[in-house]
């Protein structure tokens, strides 16, 4: 029989760096339970630890000065244990892994661990403190430095439950959060509490503070050294690896959607718990009643072929009496960091269904989007190759796969991200483009004002006219903005082309690392962890190196799995199968949806005192009496509706679901126009 970790569920801790561990006192987790710090290790500064259950797992060595804390799960525990400990490794700790690892090996140990973490070690004698996650951040490390004593956490809650970390939240951020302009990758919603990116690593040694990649699968300036198929037929072996690894933490339910990318990990995931006398998996579906995103057929079948037990819910039970709307914005009250998805809140829901059927960990088909499919932008490069018949097969691929039309398929692919992208890398590599600029300022003053002025309002079209719209505020979010501006794509061919330039933006992207966050959360709350293997680190050094023809295999997307779905479920069509979107529901939902929930929290005088939104405006525009047709943009509204609750939540400085009646007349006490 298989044997289940304990550590199988992350849990709520502090950690503090300082000249001792303080006298106060803190609340965490869901039960309020009061704490006091633990040393575990330090002579001079201390590293000490808040924590009421078994998580992270903590290692000191003899003389005290050397120790580290390790939250997750290490997948090459054994191996390393046996070649650090010897004889004596069953005994061994993930932390003492980690410690002994960083005696022998120094910042090298993490470019030799496998898993999903936190990590902190302080080594005294070096004056030296390394941080760090996992590659792709299935785990959140949060710090914020107060005096001379840096706090930890994977919890932003956690911190903020600390008296002397401050909790005011960055104006600047949060406006920007309207205009879909994102922070850089290591800020967070709270002006005094940043993040270790993911796969990256912080040292800081004597002072001098260094935040860098350990893990990179696009170096920068480096080729992509592009796989044979030898190569390419070990993705069923990492595949069923990355599952087997999320199978170690007990029986699992599924989230089964349909689509290729759930139904490939419930396939794997039913052979091998079977293989190893585990529970069959259990499926666990959300019925969307939209006809364009309903896949009720396709998610029984699949379960009845694997023989698993089947849970399905509609969208409407899942979201209970306050409706999808309503439902989500309270929930994101009480959330570090507004909710990026509306269906969040259903996911939850399934997943303590699935926890109380007996579920230990909850998978997901997850990445199978970002990883096993190819960018339109390598039409771009395409273009430069003048390989025409690449071009052709792309744009086949895209036809065969989407539900989208072909003069769409062909301004999208093609022009906007085939020959625009050309066009712009050139003029922006042109020696000609700033003596061009100079003298047609000289010479053409009055054409450049106007071309200037165009551009401008085509800029501002963008952002409908509620949003942050004058004042100070406006201008500190402008500045912010353009501090965290990204480079162009088209700056300089040394990234190996438009195609790893986008990858490599995107594993950049403060969106992922927010996204991945929002996971955790939930797998705190629940109780059960959420974990997706196509997120697998060892799967993505294989799939980034995989050339683009072979994951368009056969001349449709993610070709690498639908010819194992088409010989293990030949009656489904998933050989021919396109992507489902669920964008119309999600309108058609939010414009039934959200003119009741403004009604019922009260508009949003948050928004509206805080000069983010001119609240009279958008509320006129939502309810039909404006010209301003960006609103009736679902997820414009769907913005609005959710900052406004978590500003609330924020201001009432608990962790519990807020009324109406806020804000209070104070309520710019809460907040911080400054973003550091």
């Amino acid at each position: 029989m298989h044997e289940i970790r304990k550590d199988s569920a992350p849990g709520v801790w502090l950690a503090s760096l300082g000249e001792g561990p303080g006298k106060e006192a803190v609340r965490l987790g869901r039960k309020g339970e009061e704490l006091h710090p633990r040393v575990i290790a330090g002579l001079g500064r201390k590293l000490s630890l808040y924590s009421a259950g078994d998580s992270p797992s903590c290692a000191g060595n003899e003389g005290g000065t050397r120790g580290a804390l390790f939250d997750g799960l290490l997948y090459n525990r054994v191996e390393l244990s046996l070649q650090l400990f010897g004889s004596r490794s069953s005994a061994a700790s993930n932390a003492d892994v980690v410690l002994e690892g960083y005696g022998r090996w120094g910042q090298e140990i993490l470019e030799r661990i496998r898993g999903v973490f936190a990590l902190i070690i302080w080594d005294d004698d070096r004056d030296t403190l390394l941080c760090a996650r996992d590659a792709v951040g299935f785990y959140p490390l949060f710090y914020a430095e107060v005096g001379h004593e840096i706090f930890f956490s994977t919890s932003i809650d956690a911190l903020l439950a600390h008296p002397d970390v401050p909790d005011k939240v960055s104006l600047p951020i949060a406006a920007n959060y309207l205009r879909h302009i994102y922070p850089s990758i290591e800020e967070t919603f709270f002006a005094k509490i940043k993040r270790v990116p993911s796969g990256n690593f912080m040292n800081i040694t004597r002072g001098t503070r260094q935040v860098k990649r350990y893990w990179d699968p696009f170096p920068s300036g480096a080729g992509v050294e592009w796989v044979g198929e030898d190569e390419v037929a070990r993705f069923d072996f990492l595949m069923n690896q990355a599952v087997t690894r999320c199978l170690d933490l007990g029986p699992a339910g599924i989230f089964l959607s349909g689509g290729l990318d759930s139904v490939t990990v419930a396939a794997v995931a039913a052979e091998r718990s079977r293989d190893r006398g585990m529970p069959d998996p259990l499926g666990l579906s959300l019925l969307f009643p939209h006809p364009e995103c309903n896949e009720e057929t396709t998610q029984k079948a699949v379960a009845k072929a694997l023989g698993l037990q089947h849970v399905m819910v509609s969208v409407d039970e899942a979201a209970g009496p306050l409706g999808l709307i309503l439902g989500a914005i309270r929930m994101s009250s009480t959330w570090p960091t507004p909710l990026q998805s509306v269906w969040n809140p259903l996911y939850y829901r399934l997943a303590l269904d699935g926890k109380r059927r007996g579920c230990r960990v909850i998978l997901t088909g997850g990445g199978g989007d970002e990883w096993l499919t190819v960018d339109p932008l390598y039409a771009a490069d395409l273009f430069r190759e003048m390989n025409f018949p690449g071009l052709l097969r792309l744009l086949n691929s895209f036809q065969r796969s989407y539900q989208l039309s072909l003069p769409s398929l062909v301004r999208n692919v093609l022009w906007n991200n085939g020959v625009m992208p050309l066009l712009s890398e050139a003029w922006a590599g042109s020696p000609f483009r700033e003596p061009l600029r100079e003298w047609m300022w000289k010479h053409l003053p009055e054409t450049m004002r106007r071309r200037r002025l165009r551009h401008e309002q085509r800029s501002k079209a963008i952002i409908p006219s509620w949003v942050i719209p004058s004042g100070a505020l406006c201008l500190e979010a402008d500045r912010h903005a353009e501090r965290n501006r990204e480079p162009e794509l088209a700056a300089g061919r040394k990234e190996g082309g438009f195609y790893l330039r986008m990858a490599r933006r995107f594993i950049d992207h403060p969106l992922l690392t927010i996204e991945m966050e929002e996971s955790f959360e939930t797998s705190l709350r629940t109780g059960v962890p959420l974990h997706m293997p196509f997120w697998d680190r060892d799967l993505i050094d294989l799939l980034y190196r995989i050339p683009p023809d072979s994951l368009n295999k056969g001349g449709r997307s993610k070709g690498l799995v639908r010819e194992m779905l088409a010989r293990r479920f030949p009656d489904l069509g998933f050989e021919r199968q396109k992507k489902v979107f669920s964008l119309n529901f999600f309108t058609s939902r939010t414009s039934r949806e959200s003119r009741s929930a403004w009604k019922a929290i009260g508009g949003a005088p948050t928004l509206g005192g805080l000069g983010i939104i001119d609240s009279g405006l958008f509320e006129s525009i939502l309810f039909g009496n404006g010209a301003d047709r960006k609103t009736q943009d679902a997820q414009w509204t769907w913005d609005v509706l959710n900052l406004e609750m978590w500003l609330r939540g924020k201001l009432s400085g608990k962790n519990e679901e807020v009324p109406v009646d806020f804000p209070r007349k104070d309520f710019r006490k809460k907040f911080s126009c400054k973003t550091s």
